[in-house]
């Protein structure tokens, strides 16, 4: 998990999700805000890194999760996907437009508590799901969010007629 402890952000739902999934691998917390104080040894709260051990957290995890269920855009989830991990998350917009349920990822309904768990403990114990996943949001990565896509359709943007003429 990676991001503020805001209700909304779904850390609560996460931690919910988590039980029972102790033994497939350790939950670690990251973000600004206070932290949780955890009974768990498998739950692991960072609290705010810096964007260093973020990136390279994003690179030594499994999969991220972050069950927001309000989103303005989501760039966590295309920083996951830039390092080829599968992501879960609720199947909301703006997320379900980054994330391609069952091929860069797993959705799952809002405030389903058993769908996440589900999800989670499938990538956990499917190394084979989690890796062509993985793979896949890498790729999706490099076709729609990589710096030279960016600035190809800004490049595009600024060409056309329509920009042209709205200028003064």
């Amino acid at each position: 998990f990676i991001g503020r402890r805001e209700k909304h952000k779904g850390l609560p739902l996460l931690l919910s999700a988590y039980q029972g999934l102790e033994s497939l691998g350790k939950l670690l917390i990251v973000g600004p805000d206070e932290k949780i104080d955890s009974v768990s040894p498998d739950i692991a709260d960072l609290g705010e890194v810096d964007e260093d051990t973020k990136q390279h957290l994003l690179s030594c995890c499994s999969l991220l999760c972050v069950p927001s269920n309000n989103e303005s855009f989501g760039i966590v989830y295309v920083e996951a996907m830039s390092h080829g991990k599968p992501v879960v998350a609720l199947d909301i917009s703006p997320v379900n437009e980054i994330i391609e349920n069952g091929r860069t990822g797993i959705l799952v309904p809002p405030k389903d508590t058993e769908s996440l768990h589900q999800a989670i403990q499938e990538l956990l114990t499917n190394e084979i799901l989690r890796k062509e996943m993985g793979k896949a949001a890498r790729h999706s990565f490099e076709n729609r969010y990589s710096i030279e896509k960016i600035i190809g359709r800004y490049k595009q943007l600024y060409s056309t007629e329509a920009f042209a003429a709205s200028q003064p």
